[in-house]
């Protein structure tokens, strides 16, 4: 019995189930409600029933079969405002009488009134064969004997002392009564010797491609496929990060609009990406607080004391460690969201400096034991923001069984970061990753039986093979409400280029910003050597209009006047993905300091030790400034130069001519 008793209270949703009780002198009306049923829980829903009656008794009473540590420790009445992080259910009824009859236990011609109540879990789910105890409190002295009933005794029975035995596969509801009132908790019964196939979807590095182009699907044709998808039973949807960051239609908004889309399309869960932290964390913040149901999830990010290099405490207000689903089979999928730890050197160091992330592997190990162990559940899925090849080189230790649970950490690992088709496997568990933008998907179906997987089939997907010819209703009517706002905006007509100027290359685009954040820095005064930026991120041609510019230069880094070392800025100009304009005609000493406008990104770089090391010796003595505008960031720079440009020519940016070199 022990055993089995331990083996449910893993698998319980802990909730008070309040009965409120307010007293009156003598006269007793009665109410009763019992709670919704819920199959689909998180780990941190809640659902509350309640009933109010009047009574003359004000005795406290603790059942002797009851268990504090079964119970929540905390009670709230209904009468007060409950809040929680997602979504709370909230049931209650009032009754008031009076009455006048002389056969009253009080001497006190004053009115006394005390809130009574009963306190029970809320769900459980057992398998086949299992037996558990409910355990309950109840602060008054019963006038009756306390009852207990199951809605179907076909699934789960329960004896006079709230002992239920599972059955049979189903749902069910075990309920107590007590003088009248009643509580009730939600079962789920399983059978884990039957066969149950999950199939899970995951996406990655979507970075704001709300607009159907080429290949990239969109938020409307990718998110209607996957909102179907997730109203199938035993699926669950992951997305592993770098949601927002990339098009004028998202960052318009700081990734509002498709916030709102994950929970409209009802993704399981978010995890943070480096490009979540473009904007600062208060966007991050910002965006959970509207994330109505879909959970984020920052399970290796923390507080960081960058002078001390201090790890401090979890960053709650980013996300959480893990969430819950339970499927209509009854099984629990536990979700851990981390991101590789190296990445912290991928976020521009102002709005990185205040946390870290901790190494991915000793959090999901200690995390998977707590989920399997004391939260009963089943499969443990990671959303790891992070490649496959990284996660498998580096964390592979994820794969191994648990000397705790006696399973693997990880069931499943979904990758992303590096924007590649990735699957590989170590120990027979998937790593998977589906590209980026919204060109492809990935699939796995686990097949559960007798407490653990016993097969996979994981694919990847390109979405040029969807075949959705009607968009969903209520993502429409998000998409065309953001979409009205950018349209204005993002349609204005820039400069004809001649040619092509591509994201990176001979002819980048980012040639033409380095020339344009020169003749900008010079006009605003500052004799700067030369200018530096890294590659964009997509390529232009013809009529550029401003949504053009904002997919090829999506960031808002800032540009700043630094005096760095010359040996500084010859290491940074060697790299390919950066790029650079000379204005000093004058060969370049190493050991001679120069002026040089770079965006904020190369210029406060971090190493993962956390000093600088792009420009360590570097002096900012200023940055470019526009009226009127809080941040005139390289992108803004750039649509001034083309409007004064209106035509270009590709070939005039090119990397062979020698302003674009070092001398």
């Amino acid at each position: 019995m022990e055993f089995l008793m331990k083996k449910s209270i893993k698998r319980i949703n802990i909730i008070s189930i309040f009965a409120i009780l307010s007293l009156t002198s003598c006269s007793i009306g009665i109410i009763d409600t019992s709670s919704s049923d819920s199959t689909s829980t998180n780990s941190s829903s809640s659902n509350f029933t309640s009933s109010t009656i009047s009574s003359s008794s004000s005795s406290s009473y603790v059942s002797s079969d009851s268990s504090t540590s079964n119970i929540s420790s905390s009670s709230t009445s209904v009468s007060s405002s409950i809040s929680t992080s997602s979504s709370s259910s909230i049931s209650s009824s009032t009754i008031s009488s009076s009455s006048t009859s002389s056969s009253s236990t009080s001497s006190s011609s004053s009115t006394s009134s005390v809130e009574k109540k009963i306190s029970m879990i809320d769900s459980l789910v057992l398998n086949v064969g299992e037996t558990y105890k409910l355990e309950y409190e109840i602060n008054f002295t019963p006038l009756e004997s306390v009852s207990w009933l199951s809605e179907n005794e076909s699934i789960a029975t329960v004896s006079n002392e709230g002992l239920i035995t599972a059955k049979k596969e189903g749902n069910t509801k075990i309920s107590i009564i007590v003088d009248g009132l009643k509580a009730s908790c939600n079962l789920i019964v399983k059978d884990d010797n039957k066969e149950i196939s999950i199939t899970m979807y995951g996406i990655n590095d979507f970075h704001g491609s709300t607009v159907e182009k080429n290949s990239n699907m969109g938020i409307l044709k990718y998110g209607t496929f996957l909102k179907q998808k997730g109203k199938e039973e035993n699926t669950v949807l992951i997305n592993s990060g770098d949601m927002w960051q990339g098009s004028l239609e998202s960052n318009y908004n700081h990734g509002e609009l498709l916030t709102y889309a994950m929970n409209d399309i009802g993704f399981d869960c978010f995890t943070l990406g480096n490009h979540e932290f473009d904007w600062g964390a208060k966007y991050i913040t910002s965006n959970m607080q509207i994330s109505s149901s879909t959970p984020f999830l920052a399970s290796n990010i923390y507080h960081f004391d960058i002078e001390n290099k201090k790890v401090l405490d979890h960053a709650d207000e980013l996300g959480e460690k893990y969430t819950i689903k339970t499927l209509e089979s009854g099984l629990k999928v536990g979700i851990i969201g981390v991101i590789g730890s190296d990445q912290i050197t991928s976020i521009s160091s102002q709005f990185a400096d205040e946390y870290t992330f901790i190494n991915p592997e000793e959090v999901i190990k200690e995390i998977s034991d707590d989920l399997r162990v004391n939260k009963g559940v089943d499969i443990v899925v990671v959303s790891a923001h992070a490649s496959a090849a990284d996660m498998t080189s580096k964390y592979g230790g994820i794969a191994e069984y648990s000397s705790v649970s006696n399973k693997k950490y990880a069931d499943v690992v979904f990758c992303a970061h590096s924007h590649q088709y990735e699957l590989e496997y170590v120990n027979d568990v998937p790593f998977i990753q589906a590209s980026s933008n919204g060109v492809a998907y990935s699939k796995v179906t686990l097949n559960y039986s007798k407490g653990q997987v016993q097969s996979y089939e994981a694919t990847n997907t390109e979405n040029l093979a969807l075949d959705i010819s009607e968009y969903d209703t209520s993502l429409s009517n998000l998409y065309n409400k953001y979409k009205t706002e950018t349209d204005a905006i993002g349609s204005e007509t820039l400069a004809y280029v001649s040619g092509t100027l591509y994201l990176s290359g001979t002819n980048s685009i980012a040639n033409l910003v380095v020339k344009a954040i020169a003749d900008e820095a010079t006009n605003q005064g500052f004799n700067i050597d030369y200018s530096m930026c890294n590659n964009g991120r997509a390529s232009v041609k013809g009529n550029v209009t401003y949504a053009d510019l904002y997919a090829a230069l999506p960031f808002d880094n800032e540009v700043f006047i630094v005096k760095a070392l010359g040996s500084e800025i010859r290491n940074e100009a060697k790299y390919s993905s950066n790029y650079f304009y000379r204005i000093n005609e004058e060969s370049l000493d190493d050991t001679k300091y120069y002026t040089i406008a770079v965006i904020d990104y190369l210029a406060l770089h971090r190493n993962s030790s956390r000093n600088y090391d792009y420009f360590p010796s570097a002096e900012i003595i200023g940055k470019l400034t526009k009226d009127g505008q809080s941040i005139y960031n390289y992108r803004d720079i750039t649509h001034d130069y083309l409007l004064k440009n209106s035509k270009i020519t590709a070939s005039d940016y090119s990397k062979n001519l020698s302003q674009f070199k070092l001398i």
